[in-house]
This record gives structure tokens, sequence and C-alpha cells, in this order.
């Protein structure tokens, strides 16, 4: 299971929604290091638990999983009608709508 997100999934990110991740980060604790691109890379791309983590502080998160042709699919409700097959995709289809109000 894919455990978080690729380093070209999070540049999808603008410069704005980045700097609004890693703010968040910092406040949880999970990342005090320097914004050095190098540093991020390794400890603060989005994984499962972040991002479910993330999703509930705004008590949002819905998440059902349901079979399609004999494929166990994910769906996070209230952010995106979308389906993934991986969890983490899913979550972060939801962090990135969040990330971008």
């Amino acid at each position: 299971m894919k455990q978080h997100i690729t380093e070209k999934q999070f540049n999808e990110l603008s410069e704005k929604n980045k700097q609004q991740w890693k703010d968040w980060m910092v406040k949880k604790g999970y990342y005090s290091g320097s914004y050095q691109e190098e540093d991020y890379v390794i400890d603060g791309f989005p994984n499962i638990g972040w991002m479910i983590e993330y999703l509930d502080v705004y008590k949002q998160l819905t998440i059902a999983q349901r079979e399609i042709e004999g494929t166990i699919c994910t769906q996070v409700s209230i952010f995106t009608n979308r389906i993934y097959k991986q969890l983490c995709d899913t979550l972060w289809q939801a962090t990135k709508e969040k990330l971008e109000k």
C-alpha cells in the first residue's frame, strides 16, 4: 500500500499551498527542520496519517470503500467525488482541495 505522496504530486501545489502545508507540519511538531527543499523532501511529503489528521482537524472527513469490478476503491466524501484505488491518492486529492480553499 502506498504510504505517502510522490514529489511529483507534491509539486502540483502552488508555492502558497506548499507553505501552508509546511506551516501546519511545524505547528504539529512533525517538521522542525529548516525550509530547505532538500530537507523537506525527506521529512515532509504528506503521508496517510498526516493527511487524515489534517483533514480531521476540520471535521470534514468521511472515508468510504466499495468494490468496483473486483477492486476495492476508496472515496473521501465532501471534498471529492472522484474514486481512487489507493487510499493515499484519495486523501491527497482531499488535502489538495482543502489547501486550495
